[in-house]
């Protein structure tokens, strides 16, 4: 089961919606007797059974909650609580595992003048985005940590002025709330490219890095261009309209419909090992597999300690030091639904050496993921079970801690600083190891390595606990983090095919909008 936060109701008589909402709920009271056809549109991507609007996840539920977007007509409440509460309920339903929200607050706010008792708007002034401080942002990262619900977040539409709200010119750093929230997927849009054609990030999907330089956007999906159910607009609904259109509110659905899919996934392929399947499901591997599994698309780049961003290739003798792990306007990369299934499939491998000492886990396959627990100050090396060469790609994430102070409140109790390394060697027992390359931002919660041209050697892959900013917490010896590698081809997602789930339309062709 999927769940829905909207500011509105989807149209359940939609004939493509027909049985795929499982339920609808106001947690405040408010009813206006006419179905939302941006909520109908948002379901139609993710679960529709139509021929022309096929959702990704048609054997998923939906159950949808609205949020009124009026703040003069949600019983007082400031949006961002109802929001929040809106997601905390969602989370307590049985077998509700992934939250998709297409909403959010713009990244803009307006410079006011004062003179006297006047009072007038001088510019649109730019806030440079959410820092990840604000109440939904601090709630939704304890309701991903404490609930084991992975959440999804629409990026925003502020790319250029046309998409952009009338106080905005668009452009750069313009990822508005909840994106700045550490624990939950922010995805950005393509658009939907032609068999033989690029594809390439829509003009309009927000992008940035946040203030401080950390990577908020995590991937990106199909959203430009974009045909799906919506409501009729009768107080009944139903019928069988469409509309195609464009907006991050269309992508972010696209990526919770697969991770729903590759939680069923994960019961299936694991069902002999509950604790495994409890593992592949965890918010840190989802968003691991795929952040790891991702397409590259054109100039997709990372941040560095030197004037030249790393554009995926190793440069001989020189380790390389990533300190922006994501590209600013496409995050990891393009979803590729098929390279996550199998990056999820190969199944979870222990590390060679836990906390500097080695274990009974032996080496791991050439692609996997782990759920794994690192002392401060030590490493887990995961050391590849056979020469390897060509393209690499390592994804490393951990949850912000967020906890209750005094006052009741969600607080920022501190972040874990981990770092990513890949070590090289001519000899399978490590005689000489090369450090070649790192990934350390000190501001994320993820890291990062993809290369494309690395040369016949033995590898292993290192995470260490360098350090913990406390702020209302104390500092924890160890630390929790989801780890997913894959060094052999990842598919290509021109047909975003889930092999073994039963997709059978190719719904990357499809269209979809906000």
């Amino acid at each position: 089961m999927i769940g829905q936060v909207e500011n509105g109701v989807p149209d359940i008589n939609q004939l493509d919606l027909l049985n795929q909402i499982l339920a609808t709920t106001n947690l405040y009271f408010r009813t206006n007797g006419i179905f939302n056809a941006h909520a109908t549109e948002v379901a139609g991507v993710m679960v529709s059974t139509g021929a022309v609007t096929r959702g990704a996840a048609i054997g998923a539920k939906v159950y949808s909650v609205e949020v009124p977007a009026s703040f003069g007509d949600n019983t007082g409440l400031d949006f961002q609580t109802n929001a929040a509460n809106a997601t905390a309920f969602l989370a307590s339903q049985p077998n509700l595992r992934v939250i998709n929200m297409s909403i959010g607050i713009q990244s803009v706010t307006n410079v006011y003048s004062v003179i006297g008792t006047n009072i007038s708007i001088v510019s649109a002034g730019r806030s440079f985005n959410t820092s990840g401080t604000s109440v939904w942002e601090r709630a939704l990262d304890r309701l991903v940590s404490t609930k084991s619900v992975s959440v999804v977040v629409a990026a925003g539409n502020e790319g250029t002025i046309a998409f952009a709200a009338s106080n905005s010119d668009g452009g750069t750093n313009t990822l508005g709330e909840p994106v700045g929230a550490y624990n939950l997927i922010a995805v950005g849009s393509v658009n939907n490219a032609r068999s033989g054609s690029a594809t390439n990030v829509s003009d309009f999907s927000s992008r940035g890095y946040l203030v401080n330089g950390r990577s908020a956007l995590a991937i990106v999906a199909p959203g430009g261009g974009i045909t799906m159910p919506t409501t009729d607009g009768s107080e009944s609904g139903g019928g069988s309209a469409t509309d195609t259109g464009s907006g991050t509110s269309a992508a972010a659905p696209a990526v919770s419909a697969i991770i729903a899919r590759l939680m069923q996934a994960a019961s299936n392929n694991f069902m002999a090992s509950p604790s495994t399947v409890t593992n592949a499901q965890d918010p840190r591997i989802m968003k691991a597999v795929l952040l790891n599994s991702a397409t590259k698309l054109l100039d997709w780049q990372q941040g560095t300690n030197g004037p030249t961003a790393l554009t995926g290739a190793l440069t001989p003798g020189v380790t390389a030091k990533v300190t922006q792990p994501l590209d600013a306007s496409q995050g990891a990369g393009l979803l590729n639904a098929n390279g996550a299934y199998l990056q999820l499939a190969a199944g979870k491998q222990g590390p060679t050496f836990s906390n500097n000492n080695l274990v009974a886990n032996g080496n791991v396959g050439l692609v996997g993921w782990d759920l794994g627990t690192v002392k401060m100050s030590f490493t887990n090396l995961y050391r590849l079970s056979s020469q390897a060469a060509g393209t690499l790609a390592i994804t490393l994430d951990w949850y912000r801690d967020i906890g209750t102070n005094d006052a009741g409140t969600n607080a920022v109790l501190g972040l874990a600083n981990l770092d990513l390394y890949l070590f090289g060697s001519g000899d399978a027992g490590f005689s000489v190891t090369t450090n070649l390359a790192m990934s350390v931002s000190s501001v994320d919660n993820v890291e990062h390595l993809w290369f494309t041209n690395l040369p016949s050697a033995y590898y292993q892959i290192g995470v260490l606990y360098s350090n913990y900013d406390a702020q209302a917490g104390s500092t924890p010896s160890l630390m929790d983090y989801g780890l997913a590698w894959n060094f052999a081809a990842v598919p290509e997602p021109s047909s975003l095919l889930l092999a073994g789930l039963g997709i059978t339309g190719l719904w990357w062709s499809r269209r979809r909008r906000k």
